[in-house]
């Protein structure tokens, strides 16, 4: 028995002798490789695209919210000018308190500050000639607006009678209404006529 184990281990299992890898082997080794890097490529563009997707779907999605934004802006720059408008040509001697505190209610600035000073004597004329002025906007659009201010033109038609006229008479105005943004709403800064 002692002979056998030194035999066996004398003997012992050869180790594996690296070979040369045959040309299929080599071959196969290769396409793996291409494979790989045609996967790895791939995946790069999917990647790629997908993120360019998301830029441009976040990239409208922003602007689309701006211009909804700028456009309720407008829309409610357009909406205070045209009641401005409305409230200017539309009094009478006997509300002329309540239609001055609604005009000024609705001004701000040098504006307001012009109002205020002229007060009394416009409610003085108004009650004078007994005043019965009643305005309509025909148009009305943004001619310009910024971040905090807007600029308005409008179109109005007023039938105004007084004393001297009691039948009535047709004056049309065009106006130009800058506006300023104050917390969440516009006021009136300026107006002017427009030739």
């Amino acid at each position: 028995m002692a002979a056998t184990a030194i035999e066996m281990t004398e003997n012992p299992v050869p180790a594996p002798q690296d070979s040369e890898p045959t040309s299929s082997q080599s071959a196969s080794a290769g396409w793996r490789r291409i494979l790989r890097q045609r996967r790895r490529l791939l995946l790069g563009a999917l990647l790629f695209a997908l993120i360019s997707a998301i830029t441009i779907g976040v990239f409208q999605l922003k602007q689309h919210q701006d211009n909804s934004r700028d456009a309720a802006l407008s829309a409610s720059a357009v909406q205070v000018a045209t009641q401005l408008v409305t409230d200017l040509t539309s009094v009478t001697s006997k509300t002329v308190t309540a239609d001055m505190n609604r005009l000024l209610g609705e001004s701000t600035g040098a504006f307001r500050d012009q109002f205020t000073q002229q007060e009394k004597l416009y409610s003085q004329l108004l009650n004078d000639s007994q005043v019965s002025s009643t305005g309509t906007v025909v148009q009305a659009g943004v001619e310009s607006i910024q971040t905090g201010k807007a600029t308005v033109l409008i179109a109005a038609v007023a039938e105004v009678k007084n004393n001297a006229v009691p039948e009535g008479l047709h004056r049309v105005y065009r106006m130009r209404v800058s506006l300023e943004r104050h917390g969440d709403r516009w006021l009136a800064s300026n107006m002017e006529l427009v030739p």
